[in-house]
Order: structure tokens, then C-alpha cells, then sequence
């Protein structure tokens, strides 16, 4: 499993339940902080591969993809957790709301899955296998650019389950809501199942508030 995500969000937790099914992860934790610095949360070092990755960008995320699919040999299952931060109670008004807060809002939500996804379908389209593709999302109540993203990667979901269902590759996201880290963990882990194999282009809203 190749997993990127953060910051914090449930990437921990998905790591932590992927390795205690006997997945062998590669993760990448977005943090703002210099790249030379070592993850400072152990729990995510799993095969003694980890990179913490200081920006969403074309380079940074296509590089790690490559470099875990040569560490772990191969690819059969991508996993992207974005955590926006953001919080209801912070939420702007719509006619509030700047260009720049809107742009930050969409691209910070879809630049991840975009460029992680585009990356893992050279390598699943190339082994002929098949895969999955998961996306976990925070769920954002009130905040018109998070329900907006919400939407628009629905609509992604849907598009890469119809245009590569037929090569027995997978995707589905996840919706986590406030503090539901570990029940995110577990809606991945089932998509990513044998159970899962004939489900594509769903999205499950994990939220227990």
C-alpha cells in the first residue's frame, strides 16, 4: 500500500490498521517543515519507508510514488488522506468568502488525489493487475469550499471508477467527519478488500457526530 496524507488526519490510523492486516506501507506525511527532517511520529515508519513531504506539488508527489513502488516492489493499492484542518465552527459565509480562500479550498482538497492517482495508474494500467484507489477526504460542514471540494471529488471518484473499472481497478473515497479517524481507517480497509472487489465509484460519509 503506497499511502499519502495529512497533516494529521487519519493517516495514522490507516497506516497503523493497515499493518495490522499484514499490508506492507509506504507513507508519505505532508508537513510544512524542511524535507530533510525525519517524521516525528514513529507510528507511520512501516519497512523502514517513510518520507514527510513539505508541499503538494508535481515533483514531490510523483517522486515518492515511484521511490515507494520501487521500495515495495510493485503497487496494488493507493490510499490519499487529505486533512484540510479546517473546523465548523470556523467556516466563512459564502458572500465572505475570498478567490484566494476558494482557490486554496479546491486545490488543497483535489491537487493531492490528481497528482498520487495519475502517478499509481501508470504503474496499475502497466502490471495489467488491477488495483484500488482510495480517497479520504475531511469532511468540512458549513465551509462552502469544503462541501464544494467534497462534491467535485465525488465526481472524481465516479469518473475514474467508469473509466477504469473495466481494467479491474477500483475507486472509492471516503468522506471522514470530525474525530472519525479510526472508523475512516476501517471504510478504507474494506474498500481495499477482496469484499470490496466489485464496488466502484461509492462514497461513504464516516462521520459519528
Amino acid at each position: 500500500m503506497v499511502l499519502i496524507g495529512g497533516p494529521g488526519g487519519a493517516i495514522q490510523a490507516i497506516a497503523e490498521a493497515a499493518r495490522r492486516e499484514g499490508a506492507h506501507v509506504a507513507c508519505g506525511c505532508l508537513e510544512l517543515a524542511p524535507s530533510h527532517e525525519a517524521p516525528r511520529d514513529h507510528a507511520l515508519v512501516d519497512q523502514g519507508f517513510s518520507a514527510l513531504l513539505p508541499r503538494v506539488d508535481e515533483p514531490s508527489i510523483e517522486a515518492f510514488v515511484s521511490a515507494a513502488i520501487e521500495r515495495l516492489g510493485g503497487l496494488d493499492v493507493l490510499v490519499t488522506a487529505f486533512s484540510s484542518g479546517a473546523a465548523e465552527a470556523d467556516a466563512t459565509p459564502f458572500s465572505e468568502t475570498t478567490l484566494a480562500a476558494w482557490n486554496a479550498r479546491l486545490e488543497g482538497a483535489l491537487r493531492l488525489p490528481f497528482l498520487a492517482t495519475r502517478r499509481a495508474l501508470e504503474e496499475l494500467l502497466a502490471g495489467g493487475a488491477g488495483g484500488r484507489i482510495v480517497i479520504v477526504h475531511d469532511r468540512s460542514l458549513g465551509d462552502v469550499g469544503g462541501l464544494a471540494a467534497t462534491t467535485a471529488l465525488s465526481s472524481l471518484v465516479r469518473s475514474l471508477a467508469r473509466e477504469y473499472g473495466r481494467r479491474a481497478i477500483t475507486c472509492n473515497a471516503v468522506v471522514a467527519g470530525p474525530a472519525a479517524a479510526d472508523g475512516a481507517a476501517r471504510a478504507t480497509l474494506f474498500f481495499v478488500s477482496e469484499d470490496a472487489a466489485f464496488v466502484n465509484g461509492e462514497m461513504v460519509v464516516v462521520d459519528p457526530s
